[in-house]
């Protein structure tokens, strides 16, 4: 008995993965809205790597616990907001985000220049002031980049300006 290609297609049930374009140097794969790594990429309370750019354009590797929301606002010295641009998901090709200072203005912090450049104050004339860590966003979750030395690695490829301790 011959089946019906139209039938069996029609009678299978559907699965949607969610997928976006990831840059490869980082080796990942982006899924939404479920992600395929553990909450937050921390384990227990564990500090994971990411990336820290200070005003005076250094670029580090730092270790944070983000699960730990005190630690996050040490991460920027002082209370955080995130920062997601267009610019941001262009250039990584994920959702990545920048975790900066919100009270950067009143403490009179340093313009962060790569920060600045990737929340468009060119356009608009609000730059971002003091530390920026960068995070990927994973629904209302913070995570650590997959590969912080990767990221670190992209950032001063195509930020010359930028330099490490």
């Amino acid at each position: 008995m011959d089946r019906d290609p139209e039938v069996d297609r029609k009678s299978q049930p559907r699965i949607r993965v969610f997928q976006t374009e990831c840059n490869p140097v980082f080796g990942t794969v982006c899924r939404q809205p479920e992600r395929s790594r553990q909450k937050n990429s921390s384990i227990g309370g564990q500090a994971v790597k990411t990336v820290k750019v200070t005003p005076d354009n250094i670029i580090s590797v730092i270790d944070v616990d983000f699960d730990d929301f005190h630690e996050l606002q040490k991460a920027v010295d002082g209370h955080f907001e995130t920062v997601s641009t267009k610019t941001l998901y262009e250039t990584f090709k994920m959702p990545v985000i920048m975790l900066v200072d919100e009270d950067g203005i009143m403490k009179q912090k340093e313009v962060n220049r790569l920060g600045s450049y990737f929340y468009d104050a060119d356009r608009h004339g609000w730059p971002i002031l003091g530390d920026v860590v960068f995070a990927i966003a994973a629904g209302e979750d913070i995570e650590a980049p997959s590969d912080a030395e990767a990221l670190k690695i992209f950032l001063k490829m195509n930020f010359s300006y930028l330099k490490e301790e």
